[in-house]
């Protein structure tokens, strides 16, 4: 029973919609009729008022009807009108709804991180010599201004580069098929116009090119000191020290500067821009006027003036919106390529890509032989003659005072800093024939501007390992870098609470996040473990805790640790120990 009511509802719900569908499909067919009634009272109606005018337009579009009856079809004339318009709505809906859909997938990609992800993983396949040869900072400050912006209007003007085309081509067949020699020279008027002024305009959009590209630098000044006046951390220093005054003041120079650069750019532009309004307006205001003045000379059909006059302003009106948007596209493409250029970033020269790759887990002899380095893009000597030998699985200490480029030898064991043929060795194979990027695979660094990432414990430590979580992994990090109990009491150890200074966050003082950076390296359990000034906001029994711990777990584990430090103390600690002088590197024992 329950079944036959259920059907008797279905039978009736589809009758609802069969009769709905009738209804529908006979109220376009009875307005359908209606059109076509309203198309031929209309026709006589103009033929009635305008008399021969209306004859040479309807001539024009029986040529539509000529089209049409050599596919076959024989169409009365307001009926095919209809069809036409129809025709046209219907693509002009269409291109509407395409050109919205793309631009919001466009936007949607945009605010998902595409394609600034893959710039950002090229980015780090750059050593830092790479990015201050390709002076990277001022562009990338320039990406991150017009890249959405760019982007988004580029594709916007692909579309309506589509529409005017079509249009323009509508009205020249139009009017060249039924005009006269005269109309070819007023149309030609019109051509030349736009595309002088389209060359002016082409002038404009690259005045403000350049003035973006040289006011990069500015923005990325502006935007650093913004970000340290908005940065939590910075704040206690900010408000009791009243820096942020000093740097409120440069902030509002800068933006003072920007602004007139930018406006100095804009003024100009704005000139070249009215330059090619005047050249557009005096090319068609002078293609109208010989358009006229032939036309009467020749005393054409009024209708055929009339209509021909009407397409020739169409034709102006399109080209002109053609070559402006052209002019638009090719200016946004310039950004778009001056960013898309970051996205192939290329090794330079010196850096080159090797083929050797290198088994992270054999044992690894590290060898740098008479280095002699300048610093790149400078002439400051940073070493000289420097040879030091790191046998696999052994504990060095590299003492220093303050200032004598001890983390420069970080930045060369990790090829950050790329070293001339035949001077740094892994394994008796030359790094620059190694694969670029295996080097850095090798090491887990704790440098000593270590970064302070506010997520939870669990994520900051475990940042630099493998997308796989390794519990026992996690728990022997925390308890080397002297970390579990505190996270056990605060019940941080699987814990979402955020670390840091914002609202809703867990304060935490320097020690802790020098800890947390001691951590993250140990979870990431690369061979080699290099340690730059680790414990500069570590007190000496954590510094004690911490040490002893590390030297077990390095050799219970056969890796290497290099450790870099002013407290020369700690040499005890190691199996070699060195001392980097000015220029030179001296073994000490």
């Amino acid at each position: 029973m329950r079944m036959f009511h259920g059907l008797k509802n279905m039978a009736r719900t589809y009758y609802w919609y069969i009769r709905v569908i009738h209804q529908v499909l006979g109220l376009l067919v009875y307005v359908l009729f209606l059109l076509v009634i309203l198309g031929y009272v209309l026709i006589s109606v103009k033929i009635w008022i305008f008399g021969r005018m209306i004859d040479s337009v309807v001539a024009m579009y029986s040529d539509l009807n000529s089209v049409v009856s050599w596919l076959g079809f024989n169409l009365p004339l307001p009926l095919l009108w209809f069809l036409v318009y129809a025709v046209i709505y219907f693509l002009e809906i269409t291109l509407a709804k395409y050109r919205d859909w793309i631009l919001f997938r466009l936007d949607t990609a945009l605010s998902s991180g595409y394609p600034t992800e893959r710039f950002i993983n090229k980015f780090y396949e750059l050593n830092i010599a790479d990015i201050e040869q390709m002076n990277l900072y001022d562009k990338i400050a320039l990406y991150k201004k017009h890249w959405n912006t760019k982007a988004f209007w580029l594709l916007k003007h692909s579309v309506n580069l589509l529409g005017n085309l079509v249009g323009l081509l509508s009205a020249l067949v139009i009017l060249l098929k039924r005009g006269n020699s005269y109309v070819y020279i007023a149309v030609s008027l019109v051509f030349v116009g736009i595309f002088v002024s389209g060359i002016v305009d082409s002038l404009s959009r690259r005045v403000t090119y350049k003035s973006d590209v040289s006011a990069a630098s500015l923005v990325r000044n502006v935007n650093y000191i913004l970000e340290r006046l908005l940065d939590m951390r910075f704040f206690t220093e900010l408000k009791v020290n009243r820096i942020y005054r000093k740097l409120s003041r440069r902030y509002a120079t800068l933006v003072r500067k920007l602004t007139d650069s930018n406006i100095e750019g804009g003024r100009k532009a704005y000139r070249l821009a009215l330059v090619a309004d005047f050249v557009r307006t005096l090319f068609f205001t002078i293609a109208q006027a010989f358009y006229l003045y032939k036309g009467l000379l020749e005393k054409t059909e009024v209708g055929h003036l009339t209509a021909g006059f009407n397409l020739l302003a169409q034709v102006f009106t399109r080209l002109k919106g053609l070559i402006q948007t052209y002019v638009a596209w090719r200016a946004d493409l310039r950004y778009v390529q001056d960013f898309m250029n970051l996205f192939k970033l290329e090794s330079i020269n010196f850096t080159s890509d090797g083929k050797v790759q290198i088994a992270p887990r054999q044992p690894l002899l590290l060898e740098l032989r008479n280095l002699t380095y300048v610093l790149p893009g400078t002439k400051t000597l940073v070493a000289q003659n420097i040879d030091l030998v790191i046998e696999p699985y052994s504990k060095v200490f590299i003492y220093g005072k303050d200032g004598v480029g001890k983390t420069f030898l970080t930045k060369v064991l990790t090829t950050l800093f790329p070293v001339p043929p035949q001077k740094y060795f892994i394994n008796g194979v030359d790094v620059r024939n190694i694969k670029r990027g295996v080097v850095k695979d090798l090491f887990s660094i704790v440098p000593d501007s270590f970064g302070r990432y506010e997520f939870s414990l669990k994520e900051a430590v475990t940042l630099g390992g493998s997308n796989k979580f390794d519990k026992k992994r996690y728990i022997e990090a925390l308890e080397i870098a002297d970390l579990y109990e505190w996270a056990k009491d605060l019940g941080l150890l699987f814990s979402d609470r955020r670390l840091g200074v914002l609202l809703g966050s867990l304060p935490i003082a320097g020690g802790f996040w020098q800890r947390i950076a001691i951590a993250r390296a140990i979870y990431r359990d690369a061979p080699i473990l290099l340690l730059d000034m680790p414990f500069t906001f570590i007190d000496d029994k954590g510094r004690q805790w911490i040490m002893e711990r590390l030297l077990d777990f390095v050799t219970n584990k056969r890796k290497t640790l290099i450790h870099i430090d002013e407290d020369l103390s700690l040499q005890r600690y190691f199996d070699v120990s060195y001392e980097k002088g000015t220029y030179n590197l001296t073994r000490l024992y």
